[in-house]
């Protein structure tokens, strides 16, 4: 239960005509693990593949705006989440109810009782995550361990639209996309570093400084690019492996490692070209 933080009453008015406090682009690219994961599967056009993104817009959605319902106290003094500011708690409050049942009324006309379970697994550990943040983030580790988790659920929803055996190019795609969002996610942590200082409410950089937190990113993202590059290798493409080699060589040599927003500019620039990549090798 939701305790004292929700309330009964809701104002339809607030998402029907302000839909701008919505983080569309932290939504949206959810779906390019489960979009990845449809074509692998040869299922473009079918009817559960609608049903199942219509879904998942509405549990992305719900997991960004309930996500700011429960941290607006701090990142309303974030500078990097000044967007936050401009509405109220009960705003994002009114998203967040309204999103979880846009998530839910799709699945009634899904078959595929799997994938169903699935998304509402994703669901609860979306719900779970944000109310419980704060104690989740002093366990070292488990935020980022819920972001590969769901990064790996995505894919593999996707890719069980069809009939895709769950062999080891699932897996290693899988994984590639989890570790997307664990790097992600550790990056959030030292971008937000001074925001989260002032309130206590470090997480990871408790135990680690930002030095060590840089280095795994960059390990975790090595990581990823091997995996890429073996599924690639394995399907024959050569030529695609060299272009992914070539981005990251390019990658690491204009690293900035005082500018972190810069650096997650670069890095998103350098997994957009790999992912593009990656789907002219699933093509």
């Amino acid at each position: 239960m939701l305790k004292s933080r929700t309330s009964p009453s809701f104002e339809w008015h607030n998402i029907s005509f302000n839909l701008s406090g919505i983080r569309y682009y932290e939504s949206l690219q959810v779906l390019v693990p489960v979009l990845w994961g449809i074509i692998f599967s040869k299922t473009i056009l079918s009817t559960d593949s609608i049903i199942i993104i219509c879904s998942l817009l509405g549990h992305t959605f719900f997991s960004y705006s309930y996500n700011d319902y429960c941290d607006f106290e701090v990142d309303k003094l974030n500078n990097r989440k000044l967007k936050v500011g401009k509405f109220s708690k009960k705003y994002y409050r009114n998203l967040s109810i309204f999103f979880f049942g846009v998530s839910f009324i799709p699945l009634l006309f899904c078959q595929n009782i799997s994938i169903i379970s699935l998304v509402i697994f994703l669901q609860v550990l979306a719900f779970i995550y944000s109310y419980y943040k704060e104690q989740i983030r002093q366990m070292t580790l488990l935020p980022q361990a819920i972001h590969l988790l769901c990064g790996i659920s995505y894919f593999f929803i996707g890719a069980n639209l069809g009939k895709v055996q769950n062999d080891q190019n699932t897996l290693i795609l899988s994984l590639y996309f989890g570790l997307l969002y664990a790097f992600g996610s550790l990056n959030s942590e030292l971008i937000d570093y001074k925001a989260d200082k002032s309130v206590n409410a470090l997480g990871i950089l408790k135990k680690f400084s930002m030095s060590q937190i840089y280095y795994a990113i960059i390990a975790l993202q090595f990581l990823s690019i091997f995996l890429v590059s073996y599924y690639l290798y394995q399907t024959n493409n050569y030529s695609l492996v060299a272009f992914i080699c070539f981005g990251f060589l390019v990658y690491l040599k204009n690293l900035d490692k005082k500018n972190l927003l810069a650096f997650r500019r670069t890095y998103r620039l350098l997994f957009n070209f790999c992912t593009l990549i990656l789907l002219l090798g699933i093509l």
